[in-house]
């Protein structure tokens, strides 16, 4: 949904959401509360209403821990968040931005679908865990470290008060 010239214009998008117990009832932003951008009906690849970011895994959550921690510089951290390229994720925040949510279709997975998506899953976070341990060697000393950064735009040393 977007607004053009005061008035509210519809725009078509496909998205899909996961869940393990299929869709009941209305489309409602009721998800965990600890979910990536709190609760709302999440799903995958603009207005207010809708909050777009990258979809965040486990090994993004590492990087940026190694990061935080002095272990990769900034350019090392952002090559390594380049080559996860995780794809989009939406998140519909409001009843408003949930009731335009269309479910277009529906297909539950056989036992054998799912073990196989759980298998390409897995083989993709050792991929990535492989590429962004390269990475991170590739470009130990380049850049600036997290510390360095702040040292610079603050104009103190890192243990100053």
């Amino acid at each position: 949904m977007s607004a053009e010239g005061g008035k509210k214009v519809e725009n078509d998008m496909r998205l899909y959401h996961g869940s393990k117990s299929g869709l009941t009832g209305t489309i409602a932003p009721v998800s965990r509360d600890v979910c990536d951008f709190g609760r709302g009906f999440y799903m995958g690849t603009e207005s207010n209403d809708v909050i777009v970011g990258k979809i965040a895994n486990d090994r993004m959550v590492v990087v940026l821990d190694w990061f935080f921690q002095g272990f990769i510089s900034d350019i090392g951290l952002l090559e390594s968040l380049q080559a996860l390229n995780l794809g989009d994720q939406y998140c519909a925040k409001t009843a408003e931005a949930c009731a335009h949510v269309r479910i277009v279709g529906e297909k539950s997975l056989s036992p054998n679908e799912r073990e196989m998506l759980r298998v390409t899953s897995e083989n993709q976070r050792k991929l990535a865990v492989r590429m962004v341990d390269r990475i991170s060697l590739l470009h130990r000393r380049d850049g600036m470290s997290f510390q360095e950064i702040i040292e610079r735009d603050t104009g103190r040393a890192w243990d100053e008060p």
